[in-house]
């Protein structure tokens, strides 16, 4: 798998530890995009968690601007949603 920022691969700029951690940066914005492409929708926000549902299911997505998310929520969000998040 290559990844490319900047015009170049970012694989080859960072060891394996790195790129994990690479690939599970994201935000809110994006977390709800991607649940949005798969069916989720926005039910409600208050303050800055929005509640995304499908089929009965809410899901809180917490957006802070361009803060990211870390790896333990995200997998939390992917559990709960069943959606491949990264």
């Amino acid at each position: 798998m290559t990844l490319y920022s900047v015009g170049f691969p970012v694989t080859e700029l960072l060891d394996n530890v790195s790129l994990l951690i690479y690939l599970y940066i994201m935000n809110g914005k994006q977390i709800i995009r991607k649940l949005e492409n798969e069916g989720w929708q926005i039910k409600r926000v208050r303050g800055s968690h929005h509640i995304m549902s499908k089929d009965g299911r809410s899901v809180p997505v917490p957006v802070h601007g361009s803060t990211e998310i870390g790896k333990g929520l995200l997998s939390a969000i992917e559990k709960q949603t069943g959606v491949k998040l990264k």
